[in-house]
């Protein structure tokens, strides 16, 4: 029990396959080694290196960097909780205003609510993982990318505003044939909140026969399922 480098060399060991199993979401293996590590752990001194190294990496705390523009919006941040099986945003507490750099985080999923005077309020998801910075530096880039406020009135009714950043795709395990997790950079975007009515169809198709294109408008028209291969199906509107 008193050979320091033994304990340090197999507290390492452990955190190397704490790392591997959680990057497969094995949580039996990462358990099992979280608890080999701690037992070497407490068997070095506190001034241990690869004690301060493996504790650090178990509180797992990360950083937000946030730019905008433009700059001075205050940053109201939420966690998010699982209550009744869906997340609840939670108040956390009040970040101060942009740019921020680097703000200390736990691990965990949060919205950051954007506000500036004169601009639409902005919801600006986080998703801090074990001592990861997230800071919105786009692919290709060095410095964060700022996250453009929309002016009042600026959207059009009926829609929302999605600022650019970092997203991931794919990887979950339980889900039936999915695709490889990997994190992808999303441009801003503004997206209708609900999905298009029949009425707002129909207005659509109506326009391309006002328009003289009536022929992509039946080329577009929903229809009732074909009787066979080559024959149009009746047209639903």
């Amino acid at each position: 029990p008193e050979l320091h480098e033994a304990a340090g060399q197999l507290a390492s060991r452990y955190l190397d396959r704490h790392r591997e199993a959680e990057s497969r979401r094995d949580i039996p293996d990462v358990e099992r080694a979280e608890r080999g590590m701690r037992e070497h752990l407490v068997m070095l001194p506190e001034s241990h290196p690869i004690r301060k190294e493996c504790t650090e990496y178990l509180e797992g705390d990360g950083h937000l960097t946030l730019v905008t523009d433009p700059a001075g919006a205050a940053v109201s941040l939420y966690r998010y909780e699982l209550r009744n099986r869906r997340l609840v945003e939670v108040f956390e507490r009040d970040l101060g205003v942009t740019p921020l750099r680097e703000v200390p985080l736990a691990m965990g999923s949060y919205l950051c609510i954007i506000s500036h005077p004169g601009h639409e309020d902005v919801r600006y998801p986080v998703h801090i993982t074990r001592q990861h910075h997230w800071d919105g530096v786009a692919p290709g880039n060095e410095e964060p990318c700022a996250v453009d406020l929309p002016e009042k009135a600026a959207l059009p009714e009926g829609t929302v505003y999605v600022p650019a950043g970092w997203f991931v795709s794919g990887g979950d395990p339980e889900t039936y044939r999915s695709h490889p997790g990997r994190r992808l950079w999303c441009d801003a975007l503004v997206i209708d909140v609900f999905p298009v009515t029949n009425a707002q169809y129909i207005a659509f198709l109506d326009d391309l026969v006002d328009s003289g294109r009536e022929d992509e408008a039946l080329r577009f028209v929903p229809r009732e399922r074909s009787s066979g291969e080559g024959i149009l199906g009746a047209m639903l509107y």
